[in-house]
């Protein structure tokens, strides 16, 4: 039994072609999940009770997240399918700089998308990966990638920026015409954009 579009939300007391209804006592309508969680604790004294009078089975227990803490709730039920998947994720190992670091990858990125996660996890540009003797690529990346599996990352290392004003290096990459990490070095050295600059130039 479809909800009509007349059934209001117990909570906001709105109205939506595609409702949520309790499949307990299948009586009590939501348009969304969290004002279901909501008014759980105040539906479920009721609901015990009119479920007795219904000759229908509840349906599963349906999983339920708010913000704070996942509830366990009987009885939701969408009216037209809306399906919540937890995105799957492996972890892999790249070997940079005699160091091991694990990083998370989302089975569902593609290639260029893993490699961009690789190279701001790791804190490398231009990156060149390898794994068993082949340079990855956006392409070949994907039949790569499963649980531990290990690979070598090879490029320049990314020069912490922390404690320091992003526009201040961006103005001595400008002026200086050096890149990033140049810019990093001699601001830490200078502790001053001009004298940074000036630093540079005389290099």
């Amino acid at each position: 039994m479809s909800a009509e579009i007349s059934q209001q939300c117990r909570i906001c007391k709105i109205s939506k072609p595609t409702m949520m209804r309790c499949t307990r006592c299948r009586c009590a309508y939501y348009c969304s999940r969290a004002c279901q969680v909501k008014e759980w604790p105040v539906h479920k004294g009721v609901c015990c009770t009119a479920a007795a009078h219904l000759t229908e089975k509840s349906q599963n227990a349906d999983t339920v997240s708010s913000n704070t803490a996942t509830v366990q709730c009987k009885g939701i039920e969408e009216d037209k399918s809306i399906k919540t998947t937890c995105e799957e994720r492996l972890t892999i190992v790249i070997k940079c700089h005699k160091e091991k670091i694990k990083v998370n990858i989302s089975k569902h990125w593609n290639g260029e998308e893993i490699l961009n996660h690789i190279s701001v996890a790791i804190k490398i540009k231009k990156l060149k990966l390898i794994h068993k003797g082949r340079i990855m690529n956006a392409d070949n990346v994907l039949e790569c990638v499963r649980e531990n599996a290990l690979f070598q990352a090879i490029g320049e290392k990314n020069e912490d920026e922390d404690g320091l004003n992003s526009s201040d290096i961006d103005c001595i990459v400008a002026q200086a015409k050096v890149n990033r990490n140049e810019a990093v070095r001699a601001l830490r050295r200078t502790g001053d954009v001009v004298d940074a600059i000036l630093y540079i130039s005389n290099k």
